[in-house]
């Protein structure tokens, strides 16, 4: 009995090893997503500047603007990452 608590064990450090692995590796993306979500937010004020007036651009509006869009999308990533999780939970 002995050897299948010591397996059960190692069994658990494992997978609780991976996960938190896991999970780093997902706020690792999820960083890089909403750097690139601020990048086309920069782009998109920087395009709308040069096809209108560029007299007008304003980098601390377009840094506003970045941020936001930062915002908005690890918003909306954590609200289908927990929809996500909660449907598999019920599956």
């Amino acid at each position: 009995m002995m050897f299948n608590g010591k397996k059960n064990n190692e069994l658990n450090e494992d997978l609780s090893k991976l996960l938190k692995e896991e999970g780093s590796f997902v706020k690792e993306l999820t960083d890089v997503a909403a750097k690139a979500a601020g990048f086309h937010a920069r782009l998109e004020s920087i395009e709308k500047a040069l096809e209108s007036n560029p007299a007008d651009y304003s980098s601390k509006e377009t840094d506003s603007l970045v941020e936001k869009a930062k915002e908005k999308y690890t918003s909306e990533l954590e609200g289908r990452l927990k929809d996500e999780a909660y449907n598999q939970l019920r599956d």
